[in-house]
C-alpha cells in the first residue's frame, strides 16, 4: 500500500516514501544525538544486485556519509521473492574489523477497510492513533479487517510495532490514515543485533493473505 498523496509527491533522495516496506536501519526510532529517526536505509537509493522474473536482490554498502552517521563498515542486502506471498530476507554482513550493534524494522504499509478497526491477532486493535511496540513477539501475527486476512510470519524478528498515525496533518498521509496499518517486525530497543567481524546476521519475513 502506498498513500495516494504520497504517490502524487514528488519524490527526491532524502525522503521516506510513505508506504511499501520501507526499512529502518541501521537504528529504529527518533535518535536522541538528531541522527536521521529510523536511520539512513530508508531515505537512500539501494543498488539492484540481481534480478529475475521472481526475484530481486537489493544491496546497500556503507559509504563516506553513512560513516559520517554511523561509524561502521557493512553490507546488507533485502532479497524479495513472489510466489503466493510477499517474501522478504534481510541480511547485514559486518565487513568491519569491529562488532557493530544496530537495530532495525521492515515499516511494511497494509492496506485496511476504512470503515472499521484492524485487529492485530493477540496483540492490539487499531482503531486511530498507536505507536507501539512489542517485544518476544510469536513468529506468525494475523492482521484481520471485515472481510480479509494478512499473516506476517517472521523469523528472529522478535519485535513489532503497531503504527498508525490517527487524524493528524501528515502531509502525505492525510485522511488516508483510516486506510492503512503497519505492521513491523524487526529488532529494536533490547532486542538489537550484534555482529562480529566477518559474521553475518539472516532473518526473513512471509507475507500471506486470505480471507478472514
Amino acid at each position: 500500500m502506498v498513500s495516494t498523496k504520497a504517490a502524487e509527491q514528488a519524490i527526491s533522495p532524502g525522503t521516506a516514501v510513505r508506504g511499501g516496506v520501507p526499512v529502518c536501519f541501521p537504528w529504529f526510532g527518533k535518535d536522541p544525538d538528531g541522527r536521521p529517526a529510523h536511520g539512513f536505509a530508508r531515505n537512500v537509493d539501494w543498488r539492484l544486485a540481481e534480478r529475475s522474473a521472481e526475484r530481486a536482490v537489493f544491496a546497500l554498502e556503507d559509504d563516506v556519509a553513512s560513516r559520517a552517521l554511523w561509524p561502521h563498515r557493512f553490507r546488507a542486502e533485502l532479497a524479495v521473492r513472489l510466489d503466493d506471498a510477499v517474501n522478504i530476507a534481510f541480511t547485514v554482513a559486518n565487513t568491519d574489523d569491529t562488532p557493530f550493534t544496530f537495530t532495525y524494522a521492515l515499516h511494511s504499509y497494509f492496506a485496511a477497510d476504512a470503515t472499521r478497526a484492524v485487529d492485530v491477532e493477540g496483540l492490539v486493535t487499531v482503531d486511530g492513533y498507536l505507536d507501539e511496540i512489542f517485544q518476544d513477539v510469536p513468529d506468525l501475527l494475523t492482521v484481520r479487517d471485515a472481510g480479509s486476512r494478512i499473516d506476517v510470519d517472521a523469523h528472529d524478528m522478535t519485535s513489532a510495532v503497531v503504527w498508525n498515525p490517527g487524524p493528524n496533518t501528515m502531509p502525505d498521509v492525510g485522511e488516508q490514515w483510516r486506510e492503512f496499518v503497519c505492521v513491523e517486525r524487526g529488532r529494536v530497543g533490547p532486542a538489537a543485533v550484534s555482529v562480529a567481524p566477518g559474521e553475518v546476521y539472516q532473518a526473513s519475513l512471509r507475507l500471506g493473505w486470505g480471507d478472514a
